[in-house]
């Protein structure tokens, strides 16, 4: 399977039919994107980490913790988007891109001129500007999980905090702990990436996150199990609303804490971060210690 490069705008929109996007740039720098009807969107780079087991990087609101999401962050008219990438990865969450194989973009099933439109949302946020929302450009990098180790989240003093924590996750989960403005584009992103990883995983060429076909409902796709008898299902809603409540499983009171879940305490980088203490399961995602109530201690 050829992958798509930082560079191939031309090439990918050849291959599937679709017309070159028609590129605008803001009076700093920003890259927009011009829809066929004359809309305005922001492009915004998204950054898609898959672990050697399957599961996806997802990374905890600090304005909004109830909801996970991919990093992401607006391209620049001097940058690749894979520059995009490097720069959002070590602003919002200290990871350099030394700890990344790029694999190649994601693209959505739609073919046409408005192929891209799956990857839009609409948001208030730069309507004075005449812009109506955002346009996503998934790319997707291979990661060992150990390095959720190494994340920072105040990596760039100045620059405001996006996240307090992150944890590996099934793609569904994304969907089911996004912001509600983003549920159909996060959905649309995670159904092309499964698509992708089978594509690019299979026959032997590496491993195959997701099993079944493309037409597989996202709530059904799961990434490989490493502890299935240790995980925990995510429960709840999303929303500011929303509460989630801590489920303890009986067992022998010598048995390892439970993973987090999305909803739960995330596992945090450290105490410097605002965040509180880590323990590690061999997933690499964290454990929050709580009371015998299911609170924070």
């Amino acid at each position: 399977m050829s992958l798509v490069t930082q560079d191939s705008e031309i090439v990918a929109a050849k291959r599937q039919q679709r017309q070159v996007p028609v590129l605008e740039y803001t009076s700093d720098g920003e890259v927009v994107v011009v829809a066929a009807n004359g809309s305005k969107y922001r492009r915004s780079v998204c950054v898609v980490i898959m672990n050697e087991q399957g599961y996806f990087l997802g990374c905890r609101r600090y304005d909004d913790r109830q909801v996970w999401q991919f990093v992401q962050g607006g391209a620049k008219v001097h940058e690749s988007v894979q520059q995009t990438a490097e720069r959002e990865l070590f602003e919002e969450i200290g990871l350099p891109a030394t700890h990344l194989r790029f694999v190649g973009e994601i693209l959505s099933f739609t073919s046409g001129e408005e192929a891209w439109a799956a990857f839009r949302y609409k948001s208030k946020s730069w309507r004075k500007s005449g812009i109506v929302g955002q346009e996503l450009y998934p790319l997707l990098y291979l990661a060992d999980t150990g390095i959720i180790d190494v994340l920072h989240f105040k990596a760039v003093p100045g620059v405001r905090q996006e996240f307090c924590g992150a944890m590996w996750m099934r793609l569904e989960e994304f969907v089911r702990y996004c912001s509600p403005s983003k549920a159909t584009v996060v959905s649309n992103i995670c159904m092309a990436v499964s698509w992708f990883t089978r594509c690019a995983f299979a026959n032997g060429a590496g491993f195959s996150p997701c099993d079944g076909d493309a037409s597989q409902p996202l709530g059904a796709i799961r990434g490989t199990n490493v502890r299935s008898d240790e995980a925990t299902s995510a429960g709840g809603g999303t929303g500011g609303a929303g509460s989630h409540r801590h489920h303890r499983r009986r067992g022998p009171r010598n048995r390892r804490p439970r993973l987090t879940e999305p909803g739960d305490p995330p596992r945090c980088e450290s105490r410097r971060n605002g965040c509180d203490e880590k323990q590690k399961d061999s997933r690499g995602e964290g454990i929050i210690k709580t009371n015998k109530q299911g609170k924070l201690k």
